[in-house]
């Protein structure tokens, strides 16, 4: 069974479960395994801490003094079940080693107390919206499938309360056998796969809410009365100068890495769209400025009564601006949110 108990670094953190079963001949093995369970966010590591239970059946042993002084010489076969993908550590003294459950059926349980750890997937194109792939590999070193076969009970993994970290919860537990192939021999693993999602609450008040409300500002410019360009102008700079500090922290600061993550193609949009509004507002002042000087007016070519061709713009801003705006954003949380 797969246990996971709470730490100081996981306030939250335990399960009970089935792992599974060694079946070879007379052979039935039935492993179990009560950890501990720590995610490093930083470098996207795991630990596991816990009791690794394994169960066959060896007809040859039995309730009797003989088969107790064997186990206890640590004479009793054993399939050699180690961690394959990452650091393993298992106990070879009586304070890490039991055995127990010799009946006249042969039926064996061994219990070893284990350490052991290996490294997730790291893949932020997603980010913040990315899941991550956490796998333990249990299998022989010494015994090919021919001699013991491992497959998993049919009460894999019960979740009891959800695996927390600063960064990621755990959303999944799969179990799966694969066959692996080596020089030896074939060789059967039980996978045990941690699904983790990344709590993204952080990055949406943190980042992706300011960038939409310096586009909703940029918009609000739009409505300002076309003779003050001047206070057009500087909230359209303001907004764009905000979104560009929120690209350069996404894309150099936050898990920087030579391609675009999901965070900085939602701030860019958002950039683009300050863009848009400043350049709108320097074409307006172009448009206006030259009726200005073609009809020989001082100031405010553009305040009683517009030309059309500004009318046109603005007009064609205020109503464009809103729509493809609401439709990239959409069509961005198709694409990343789920």
């Amino acid at each position: 069974k797969l246990t996971l108990k709470p730490t100081d670094d996981i306030p939250l953190c335990s399960n009970a479960s089935d792992i599974y079963e060694f079946k070879s001949d007379s052979i039935e093995n039935d492993d179990k395994n009560d950890p501990n369970f720590e995610i490093n966010d930083s470098q996207s590591e795991f630990e596991i801490d816990g009791l690794l239970n394994q169960k066959w059946i060896d007809p040859r042993l039995g309730a009797n003094t003989k088969t107790r002084k064997m186990a206890v010489a640590g004479q009793i076969w054993k399939p050699m079940i180690t961690n394959i993908n990452g650091h393993n550590k298992i106990g070879n003294n009586d304070d890490t080693v039991f055995w127990r459950g010799f009946g006249d059926e042969g039926n064996v349980l061994l219990s070893e107390k284990v350490h052991v750890g290996g490294s997730c997937t790291i893949d932020f194109q997603n980010f913040p919206f990315d899941r991550q792939f956490c796998q333990v590999k249990f299998g022989s070193y010494r015994f090919p499938s021919e001699e013991v076969s491992i497959l998993w009970d049919e009460a894999a993994v019960d979740i009891l309360t959800k695996i927390r970290t600063n960064e990621f919860q755990l959303a999944n537990i799969s179990t799966h056998i694969l066959m692996d192939i080596r020089p030896s021999g074939n060789f059967t693993t039980a996978v045990i796969q941690f699904v983790l999602r990344r709590s993204n609450s952080h990055y949406l008040i943190c980042t992706g809410a300011p960038c939409i409300i310096m586009v909703l500002l940029a918009y609000i410019s739009l409505w300002f009365d076309i003779n003050k360009r001047t206070m057009r102008f500087n909230v359209n700079i303001f907004s764009f100068g905000v979104n560009l500090y929120f690209y350069y922290s996404s894309t150099c600061l936050t898990q920087p890495v030579p391609y675009l993550k999901a965070l900085d193609i939602f701030v860019g949009l958002c950039t683009c769209f300050s863009i848009i509004s400043l350049l709108e507002t320097f074409i307006l002042d172009f448009l206006c400025s030259a009726e200005e000087n073609l009809f020989h007016l001082k100031k405010h070519a553009c305040s009683k009564e517009y030309p059309k061709y500004v009318y046109w713009i603005e007009m064609g801003m205020k109503i464009a601006f809103p729509i493809f705006y609401t439709f990239f954003v959409s069509l961005y949380g198709a694409v990343y949110v789920n």
